[in-house]
């Protein structure tokens, strides 16, 4: 939200006009990617097939 309100002021600066339908472009553009990068954020890493050949390959503890 700042980058938008920074990018309005620096329109004005430069003498260019800042209508609703840019603020709202300007809105989308810093929005929409964050978004879609918290939409598709994986939750925990995989485990590599490290992690899986040394879960399978220690005994268990009932055996003993």
């Amino acid at each position: 939200m700042f980058s938008v309100v920074v990018l309005a002021a620096a329109s004005v600066v430069l003498g260019l006009s800042v209508t609703a339908s840019t603020a709202l472009l300007w809105l989308v553009a810093c929005v929409v990617p964050p978004g879609v990068m918290l939409m598709v954020w994986p939750g925990a890493p995989p485990l590599t097939v490290a992690e899986l050949l040394h879960s399978v390959d220690v005994p268990s503890r009932a055996g003993e």
